[in-house]
C-alpha cells in the first residue's frame, strides 16, 4: 500500500519531533538541559508543527 500525502506529511512531522526530542534528550542527559527546559523545548516544538498544519 503506497502512503498517502497526508500520511506522508505526518510522518515527516513526526520524524522532525523525534530528531529533536532525541537531540534535546541526549543534552538533559549531560546536564546541558534541566528538565524543565526541556519540557519547554518540546512543548514549543509540538506548537511550531501544529502551527504549520
Amino acid at each position: 500500500m503506497i502512503p498517502d500525502k497526508e500520511e506522508i506529511n505526518k510522518l515527516r512531522k513526526d520524524e522532525e519531533l523525534a530528531e529533536s526530542v532525541k537531540i534535546w534528550h541526549k543534552m538533559l542527559e549531560k546536564g546541558d538541559l534541566n528538565q524543565e527546559v526541556f519540557i519547554k523545548l518540546v512543548g514549543e516544538k509540538i506548537e511550531e508543527i501544529e502551527r504549520r498544519e
